[in-house]
């Protein structure tokens, strides 16, 4: 339950006390409200005996809870009820002294009024006391309970670091297809239609949620404990993941992109087409495979482009490292090659040739230009290539054994799968290799980068 679904719970207990409250008012003047009309409505008492709720109310329970800590007030009460009870003996007793002395009713009279007003007036105001406390504290916490919440919002609405721009990238069907499969990147795919949609659309993709476009932005801010019990099956993304937002036609889900950008998050996706787009994916786009290249190709072409060989027929070439910073700094890189992230690929191929120079330190790939794609084996550059081709880079290439097998340098270590955020494993050993010249060579002139 939440600080809201509390505080309405509060407010609805102090409602039913200020009711119990005014119910049990009673006027001293007033003989038709005396406290034992009180007693005989009250639900601990059946006409006979005193009986406990089977099921007490709200009212009841705090009553019940907070009679422990009423003991100052109950020490006054017993004070005011004796004084009380001597005014009205007193006052019996001059009646009897005014009556006949030989009637036998006067002193039952006597001994009822005293039992009587005793009883009734110690438990009235005693009840009375203890739900004036109790509405007192049961108050005070309801405005602690708001103080709380106020700070809650205005702490969620600081300011975010901007993200960079365009707010939101759009990948093609095929693009998250592949996402999915290959698990190039940390993703979460999020279904902004309403939940009867969603249960009603069979999705060809796994590991779907559903947050209601209304929902979206409370629902990200959960707690990560919250978050677990409400999609156990899904990590809770953090400001750098890919977030994959999906609707019928793509109108929400840029909307929901947009909001999310404003709370800073800088990966921020939409399915382009939407889900009709999705559902009519043909077969040949759903399987559409990459160009590989085999480690000794890889290695020829960067040597006659280092020594400007006139024997190469591929203009602009890049050699692009798709890892993690992290990766790259700890276990090393392909000489000669140059760095963009794979989770940064899909706004950074939307950017203009300024920004991409100013960001990433290379000119902006053309649709002429030979990039191959490399990672620690092949499936986050498999999924690079898939962007690539929807960005109508044609002449886009895989190195097949990425980094893990590279083994033509000592400063390029193979390594261990990790994600971001654990403990770097150790590097593996191997031992160096050497390069086929002629098996790669003729790889390259297949391929048409090498002139024959």
């Amino acid at each position: 339950m939440d600080i809201d679904a509390e505080s309405q719970h509060l407010e609805e207990v102090v409602a039913d006390l200020e009711k119990l409250a005014s119910s049990l008012r009673v006027d001293d003047e007033n003989v038709t409200a005396s406290p034992a009309t009180i007693i005989e409505a009250s639900p601990y008492f059946d006409g006979d005996n005193w009986r406990r709720h089977a099921a007490p109310t709200d009212s009841e329970l705090s009553l019940l809870l907070l009679q422990e800590n009423a003991a100052g007030y109950s020490e006054k009460l017993v004070s005011a009820s004796v004084d009380q009870r001597v005014n009205r003996s007193a006052s019996v007793d001059q009646r009897v002294n005014r009556s006949d002395p030989g009637n036998a009713n006067v002193e039952d009279e006597r001994s009822r009024l005293l039992v009587h007003y005793v009883g009734g007036s110690l438990t009235f105001l005693l009840q009375i006391a203890l739900l004036a406390w109790g509405v007192r504290q049961l108050r005070s916490v309801l405005a602690r309970r708001r103080q709380m919440r106020s700070q809650q919002l205005k702490s969620n609405s600081m300011l975010c670091r901007p993200v960079d721009f365009p707010k939101f990238a759009s990948l093609s069907p095929g693009a998250v297809q592949k996402l999915v499969e290959l698990y190039a990147a940390q993703h979460l795919l999020i279904d902004v239609r309403c939940p009867e949609a969603f249960t009603k659309d069979l999705l060809p993709l796994d590991h779907v949620i559903n947050i209601p476009e209304a929902e979206l932005i409370t629902t990200l801010e959960l707690l990560d404990n919250m978050w677990g019990m409400r999609f156990p099956m899904a990590k809770k993304p953090n400001k750098n993941d890919l977030l994959v937002f999906l609707s019928t036609r793509g109108h929400r889900a840029e909307r929901a992109a947009l909001m999310c950008a404003d709370l800073g998050y800088n990966g921020c996706c939409i399915l382009s087409g939407g889900i009709e787009g999705l559902c009519s994916l043909s077969n040949d786009l759903r399987h559409l495979q990459p160009t590989f290249l085999n480690r000794d190709a890889v290695a020829t072409i960067l040597q006659m482009a280092h020594d400007n060989s006139s024997k190469i027929s591929a203009s602009g070439l890049r050699v692009i490292d798709v890892r993690r910073h992290d990766e790259r700094a700890l276990y090393g890189h392909i000489p000669g090659s140059v760095h963009l992230p794979v989770e940064e690929w899909p706004k950074a191929l939307a950017i203009e040739e300024l920004v991409w120079k100013r960001n990433y330190h290379f000119l902006k790939i053309g649709h002429d230009d030979v990039v191959i794609l490399y990672s620690r084996k092949n499936k986050r550059a498999s999924w690079a290539f898939q962007l690539a081709k929807d960005a109508g880079i044609h002449r886009c290439y895989v190195y097949k054994q990425g980094t893990f097998g590279w083994r033509l340098d000592p400063i390029v270590l193979a390594y261990d799968s990790y994600d971001s955020g654990d403990a770097p494993p150790e590097p593996t050993n191997f031992t160096l290799e050497t390069i086929d010249l002629e098996t790669a060579e003729l790889e390259l002139q297949q391929a048409r980068l090498l002139s024959i």
